[in-house]
């Protein structure tokens, strides 16, 4: 705890106003840290500058350069790629007959049926029977409803198979 008490009096305060986002302290020193050319992506972090720190050889923090994080940009894109492909997993089930929408839903807002069931008071047996189409379809109008307060989307999205842009796209 200490250390942690002695890390934030070491950061500027200029530092950790709105706006930066603070990756967190990494041990470097000042030789070894090398500046390459890749800029951290600005998509991902929706055009906050990242504001990391390093310790030098003296033990003391200081700001590292964002393009250090250049694996962070990397690993970003290749986990947004994997959602993608998860979605359209999900958009073929469903195409299938094999999934409800619900499948979709769940899947593009990155969610697994234990956290579909806790955010919607249900127990998870049952989301998982409301993911096949034969249970969902006979779904009562009043968990419709919280499905689809849930993923803001209207009931008749859910009843009609509408597949709408998951949560994140709507801010």
């Amino acid at each position: 705890m200490a250390q942690r008490s002695s890390y934030h009096s070491r950061v500027p305060k200029s530092h950790s106003t709105y706006g930066f986002i603070t990756i967190g302290v990494t041990p470097c020193h000042k030789s070894t840290m090398t500046t390459l050319n890749h800029p951290a992506d600005e998509n991902i972090t929706n055009g906050l500058k990242i504001i990391s720190y390093g310790v030098n050889s003296k033990g003391e923090y200081e700001l590292t350069p964002d393009d250090v994080w250049q694996p962070v940009n990397v690993v970003n894109a290749q986990a947004w790629q994997e959602i993608e492909k998860n979605i359209t997993a999900s958009k073929d089930k469903i195409a299938d007959g094999r999934a409800s929408c619900l499948h979709y839903y769940m899947t593009a807002n990155q969610m697994d049926t234990g956290l579909l069931a806790q955010y919607t008071g249900q127990p998870r047996w049952r989301v998982c029977l409301h993911l096949m189409p034969f249970f969902f379809h006979r779904l009562p109008a009043d968990t419709l409803k919280k499905y689809a307060e849930l993923f803001k989307i209207f009931p008749d999205d859910l009843t009609q198979g509408r597949l709408r842009p998951p949560l994140y796209l709507h801010q």
